[in-house]
């Protein structure tokens, strides 16, 4: 090796950088090519409010003998620690659905699960220490409209097409004859509508939802996860996940057994990869299992971007309180503010 000290080394890449000639990464400009930055955070100190752990893995066969015909198979693993409550679910379900025609296809399934909550002792006389089986069946019902494809595609071609309209009913007894811990019947619509003009430059969008869970007997034989919680990114955007409900003598969500929401929505085009939107939110999760308290509804607003990416529309909203939840309270303290900050990927209906 002594015979390199001290002599100048040769450097196969010094002539094509001195020259300017050599070419770096950042200077390749592929078509359609995603850029990444660093983001850091501008909150110095902050809190925790909410961890939600999910596993799936899921499986479905089309055309399974038959061309209308399909079967799916779903693991799923999910773990939520909400501060006040701590919920974890281990299950699978087997699903068999039929399309009866190109807008209206059922789907039965039947599906297990190991459940286990375990909750603040403020909220145990509400909610209980739930540790059992759930075995339930259910059945989906769905129903959309797609415009004509004024290109006249193929059939195939025009069901990739966003619809104008859509409507579906799930049903889902657990319990009764069937062996398990949990024994309740659930019932949750959803309609949707939507009005585009020419290129989708401006999309009014408006949905409906309602839920009902009825339990055989007491609450304890509900799951924590199936009862009603809103908040988040897609629903009532004013308020964070799993914070509109009905609350315990404390002001913590202990999630109710019916609840309706309706949404309006208007998105408009601002740049060929950004747009806008502003939204109104009314609803509400009520103890009642089959009433609907309209004077009780809670009202929110907000504009947002989207940001159409390679990979997908990447949402941001801002959501206010217009009518906040009286009585609220996140992590023992009353809420700070009436807003919030929603991130999310696709639209929220």
């Amino acid at each position: 090796m002594q015979r390199y000290i001290g002599t100048p080394t040769s450097r196969v890449d010094g002539r094509a950088k001195v020259t300017g000639a050599a070419k770096y990464a950042g200077e390749f400009n592929a078509k359609g090519l995603a850029h990444g930055v660093i983001v850091t955070s501008t909150i110095a100190k902050g809190r925790i409010s909410h961890i939600e752990q999910t596993g799936e893995v899921a499986f479905t066969q089309t055309e399974a003998w038959h061309p209308k015909l399909s079967l799916g198979l779903q693991a799923r693993q999910q773990e939520i620690d909400e501060g006040s409550f701590l919920v974890m679910s281990r299950g699978g379900q087997a699903s068999v659905g039929w399309q009866w025609m190109r807008s209206l296809a059922t789907t039965f399934s039947y599906a297990v699960a190991l459940e286990r909550s375990d909750v603040d002792p403020d909220l145990d006389a509400l909610v209980g220490l739930q540790d059992g089986m759930l075995s339930a069946w259910s059945i989906d019902l769905d129903h959309h409209i797609v415009p004509p494809d004024p290109r006249g595609a193929s059939l195939v071609a025009s069901m990739d097409l966003p619809p104008v309209q859509s409507a579906s009913l799930h049903v889902e007894q657990a319990g009764g004859w069937m062996p398990g811990t949990f024994n309740y019947f659930n019932l949750i619509g959803d309609v949707r509508r939507y009005y585009r003009t020419r290129g989708d430059r401006l999309v009014f969008a408006g949905r409906l939802r309602y839920g009902a869970i009825d339990p055989a007997g007491s609450d304890p034989d509900i799951p924590l996860l199936k009862r009603f919680f809103l908040g988040g990114s897609t629903e009532m955007r004013g308020w964070g996940v799993y914070e509109v409900s009905p609350l315990s003598a404390s002001g913590e969500p202990v999630g109710g057994k019916g609840m309706m929401t309706a949404t309006g929505e208007m998105r408009f085009r601002l740049l060929p990869r950004l747009s806008g939107a502003l939204f109104v939110e009314a609803g509400n999760v009520w103890e009642d299992p089959w009433a609907v308290h309209f004077d009780k509804l809670l009202y929110d607003a907000g504009p947002g971007v989207r940001l159409h990416t390679p990979f997908g529309l990447i949402r941001i909203d801002f959501g206010y309180q217009l009518k906040p939840l009286e009585g609220l309270t996140i992590d023992g303290a009353p809420q700070e503010h009436r807003w919030r900050f929603n991130l999310g990927i696709g639209e929220a209906f």
